[in-house]
Formats: structure tokens, sequence, C-alpha cells
């Protein structure tokens, strides 16, 4: 019966850390629109689309957290969680600084840089981490 409890907690914080992270997009893109008025830019169209991007990233790695944690190890994750905020964290930085200054291509190639620099941090976190999972289990 316990066991049955922790997986609708699970099942429940799950939905409850997306429906956040929905609502924490919503307000970015409120933000850029109607505030910024991203579209006028012309890196804008490119910032819509790494930002997206982004906060995809940040819902999946939040909200699927304990179904991660479970294939790779706790300190695997909690690496992947600061990882994916200091990628969020330059991201939004970059965007709300450059994103007027500079024209879409070097803003594209800038965050598809930042992009795949996460990748190549995240990558040998999550393979490590599913290595010593694994192994603690045999």
């Amino acid at each position: 019966m316990n066991n049955e409890n922790s997986k609708s907690f699970s099942l429940l914080s799950s939905v409850l850390t997306f429906l956040l992270c929905i609502f924490f997009s919503s307000i970015i893109f409120f933000i850029l629109v109607f505030f910024y008025q991203i579209e006028t830019y012309d890196s804008g169209y490119a910032a819509i689309i790494f930002v997206s991007i982004n906060l995809l990233v940040i819902t999946f790695v939040f909200s699927l957290g304990e179904i991660i944690q479970r294939k790779i190890s706790h300190s695997s994750y909690i690496q992947l969680v600061f990882i994916t905020i200091l990628y969020s964290l330059f991201q939004f930085i970059h965007m709300f600084s450059k994103m007027s200054a500079i024209s879409f291509a070097h803003y594209a190639l800038y965050h598809l840089i930042v992009l795949f620099m996460y990748l190549v941090f995240i990558t040998p976190i999550i393979l490590i981490g599913i290595h010593n999972n694994v192994k603690s289990i045999n």
C-alpha cells in the first residue's frame, strides 16, 4: 500500500511540476511578446526558437525529475539540474542584453554553440549516472 501511495504522489508531483513549468513558459512568452515586442527585432524569431528549446529542456528536466533519477543516480540528477540552470541563465542573459544589437545569424550561432556546450556537458553526466546506477543495482 505504501508503494502505491508513493507512485500516486510521484505522479501528482510530476503533473504539478509540469503545470508550473507550462505556467512559467507562458509568463516568459508573454513578457517577450508584449513587453519586449520580440518579433520587431532581427533576431526575434531566433530568440523565440531558442527560448522554446530552453523551456522544453527545463520542463523535461524538472517535471520528469523522479523518472530521470531512477535511471541515473541522484548526484548525477543534481548536476544535470545545475547545468540546466546555467544553460538557462546564459541564454536569458544574452537574449535580454544582446537581442536588439545583433543579427539573426549571430544570435542563432551563439545559441547553437551554447546549446552544443550544454549537450557536451550533460552527456557524460547522464552516461556516468546510468553506469553508476546499473553498477549499484548489480
